[in-house]
């Protein structure tokens, strides 16, 4: 791992081909989905603003694949949203908010290129994407993790977010960062 700072080049189709082959490996399949996730997130790239998803109104999304020197070695996600909305499910047909908080909220995702695990990138994009100017209005950043994934959970720690590990009803943690 470069000491120096990573480059993020914007998620477009030119960009998702040399990250679509991540795809194939068994743990990335197992946390985000086969390569048909890449499609999924050119498409809600250019369709999501302005839609709304459990509670809370995409205002802006944000993709890039993340390199060190000229290696890609990462994919990381920030939509924007008009607030921060706990999502508990739903109950006789009704959605169910749990907390609500009129603050720019952005919920993240990211994905580490198989060969490039173990190496600290992780911790290191999350910090970058932090910083990153599309994102300076943002108050709450989330995002959320299976249990059992261990190292996605040490990386957002390292990256300054805390969870109190009890799972939502989708059986998921969520981390968090405010600032």
């Amino acid at each position: 791992m470069s000491t120096s700072p990573l480059s993020f080049k914007p998620f477009n189709k030119e960009t998702a081909e040399g990250i679509r082959p991540w795809f194939n490996d068994p743990d990335t399949k197992k946390w985000l989905g086969d390569s048909s996730w890449v499609d999924m997130e050119l498409k809600q790239q250019s369709e999501s603003i302005g839609t709304e998803f459990r509670g809370a109104k995409t205002i802006a999304r944000y993709g890039w694949v993340v390199y060190d020197d000229d290696k890609a070695i990462g994919y990381i996600d920030g939509g924007i949203s008009n607030r921060y909305v706990k999502y508990g499910g739903e109950v006789n047909g009704k959605p169910v908010y749990l907390e609500v908080e009129d603050k720019l909220t952005s919920a993240i995702s990211y994905a580490i290129c198989p060969d490039e695990r173990r190496k600290g990138y992780a911790s290191q994009l999350i910090n970058q994407l932090l910083t990153r100017p599309e994102l300076e209005q943002v108050e709450i950043f989330l995002a959320g993790v299976e249990p059992e994934n261990i190292g996605s959970i040490k990386a957002l720690e390292k990256a300054g977010f805390k969870s109190d590990h009890k799972p939502d009803f989708e059986d998921m943690y969520y981390f968090f960062l405010r600032r």
